[in-house]
């Protein structure tokens, strides 16, 4: 039995393999480890990650530069 379900958007980490149509220069959202969300831009594409600007007020790290894997970023379409 063949079943005819299409994906839409992007999966979670372990299914990371399905690119979400992230491109250099997009704005996005970091869902960073410690549950918090950051604004970014993504500057470049890192061998396995994406080079990230944070651009948010409210980081509190020493740089703004950021390599975020692809599950952890999602695209925003708004300012």
């Amino acid at each position: 039995m063949k079943n005819n379900v299409e994906e839409i958007g992007p999966r979670a980490f372990p299914y990371s393999h399905i690119k979400p149509d992230i491109e250099v220069g997009d704005m996005v959202f970091v869902k960073w480890a410690n549950d918090q969300t950051y604004k970014g831009v993504i500057r470049k594409k890192l061998r396995k990650n994406w080079g990230v600007e944070i651009t948010d007020d409210s980081w509190y790290y020493r740089s703004n530069r950021a390599s975020v894997p692809e599950y952890a970023l999602v695209r925003r379409n708004f300012k």
